[in-house]
């Protein structure tokens, strides 16, 4: 290979500056839009919402925690997880389709039946 054909190191510089500012940019606008959305969250109480963060809180405290050589894995030790509520009523059953019975086969206008093609 001829190194006349490579573009200079100032080129590459510059291509990877562009790349990661505008995938930064990205992030950053990610970052803005989901934090909007669960701010809109709806909460019915104060309250609700603080114990959801110490929650938060205590399983970090918990995976945070340095593990000893031979001790048991951080997985086994973690905080017990928020207890999640039953829905709220049963969904109605669905109703079984009845079969129709077999008739005569599918027609083109004209009378003559469908096929597949044979290949």
């Amino acid at each position: 290979m001829d190194r006349r054909n490579h573009p200079p190191a100032a080129f590459w510089g510059e291509s990877l500056n562009f790349w990661c500012r505008l995938w930064q940019a990205q992030i950053e606008q990610s970052l803005r839009f989901w934090g909007t959305m669960a701010a809109q969250l709806p909460r019915p109480t104060s309250a609700q919402l603080a114990s959801e963060a110490e929650s938060i809180a205590e399983s970090m405290k918990a995976t945070r925690k340095p593990v000893a050589r031979g001790a048991a894995p951080a997985r086994a030790t973690a905080a017990k997880p928020v207890a999640v509520k039953a829905a709220p009523t049963k969904l109605p059953r669905a109703k079984p389709i009845s079969a129709k019975p077999a008739g005569k086969p599918a027609t083109k206008p004209g009378g003559v039946p469908l096929q597949a093609p044979v290949h």
